[in-house]
């Protein structure tokens, strides 16, 4: 949750926030079939139960139908769709697994690629060092890369090296993304 205890980007759903934002849903005109809670968080199994059981309770008082789509849930379905793919993935170049692998390798590599790395160690100050390993070790669990200054995302690859289609990359990244 951030300062004003609303949810992070990505960041985990729990039971009050979907109960809460379910609720404020009753209230929408006209009335809703359907509510789907979306969000870039991985899946969560306890999270998913909390949505059947809301969605069980929602159609025994005659309510719309609650729904919880995870980020994977949105590539699936859209995967699953040839027209859908080369609507949406023409302009990022994904079209398969290895094209997916490259782009998480170069935001990796791009992650490394920073001035303090490359700087000579006594021109780079201590703080923006340590800062520089923490956004590189984000970037190799998430594959979400920040500028140091602004903290705006300047690279994104969903996922990081845990999705890696090549078993070989996987296993090589995985100790250095710890």
């Amino acid at each position: 949750m951030d300062q004003n205890n609303q949810p992070l980007p990505g960041g985990p759903i729990d039971r009050k926030l979907l109960r809460s934002e379910a609720d404020k849903a009753l209230f929408f005109a006209p009335k809703l079939d359907v509510w789907i809670l979306a969000t870039t968080a991985k899946r969560d199994a306890k999270i998913q139960r909390q949505a059947r059981l809301l969605d069980a309770e929602h159609r025994l008082a005659g309510r719309f139908q609650v729904l919880l789509w995870f980020w994977d849930d949105y590539v699936t379905w859209l995967n699953a769709y040839s027209d859908l793919q080369r609507q949406y993935y023409d302009q990022i170049g994904i079209r398969n697994a290895r094209d997916q692998d490259r782009l998480i390798l170069e935001t990796i590599a791009t992650a490394f690629h920073r001035p303090a790395f490359t700087d000579p160690l006594g021109q780079e100050h201590f703080d923006d060092f340590l800062q520089a390993l923490k956004d590189t070790q984000a970037a190799l669990r998430t594959g979400e890369l920040v500028d140091r200054q602004s903290r705006h995302v300047i690279r994104k690859a969903v996922g990081g090296w845990r999705y890696l289609d090549d078993p070989a990359w996987k296993a090589g990244l995985k100790d250095l993304g710890r």
